[in-house]
């Protein structure tokens, strides 16, 4: 009886013990997409200054087309230029999230989707593919993007790119 008392008390204890781990992992999933929520509602917005703030002051961005924005400026550049020229609806859908052991960088990956209507009246367009949001803590705890890269919808039947 004692015995089998303390191998369940035990399997508790791996149970609990192994559960608080994967909680922590499954937070900052969590804190993660509350962040990509906020990066799509701020591009959809147009609000170059909160999507702005979401970078890291080194960031990268990379479009589907192999053009690379870098740092702050490059970045406000390229999202100044698109709200010149377009209105755009932005669909960000998560499909994998992979957090470091360090706890210290996460990958965010899925589809995306923009719809851009010119501001010079022609007709919407319609642009998709995969995205890679890789997210960097910041010393006060806070998350940040350090890269994004935007790449092209493959072919039917093609297989998404690697990482």
């Amino acid at each position: 009886m004692r015995i089998r008392a303390f191998v369940s008390l035990a399997a508790l204890g791996l149970v609990l013990g192994c559960s608080g781990e994967n909680t922590d992992v499954l937070v900052l999933e969590r804190n993660i997409r509350e962040h990509t929520a906020e990066f799509e509602a701020a591009l959809d917005q147009q609000d170059v200054e909160a999507a702005l703030q979401m970078f890291t002051d080194d960031a990268r961005v990379t479009r589907p087309d192999g053009q690379v924005f870098e740092g702050k400026e490059g970045i406000r550049s390229w999202l100044e230029n698109v709200a010149a020229l377009y209105a755009v609806d932005v669909e960000i859908g998560s499909e994998k999230m992979l957090v470091y052991p360090d706890g210290k960088k996460a990958l965010d990956r899925g589809i995306y989707f923009v719809d851009r209507t010119p501001t010079e009246g022609s007709e919407r367009e319609r642009e998709s593919g995969w995205y890679r949001l890789f997210w960097q803590r910041q010393p006060d705890n806070t998350w940040k993007i350090s890269r994004l890269n935007w790449l092209k919808a493959p072919a039917p039947g093609e297989e998404e790119p690697a990482s």
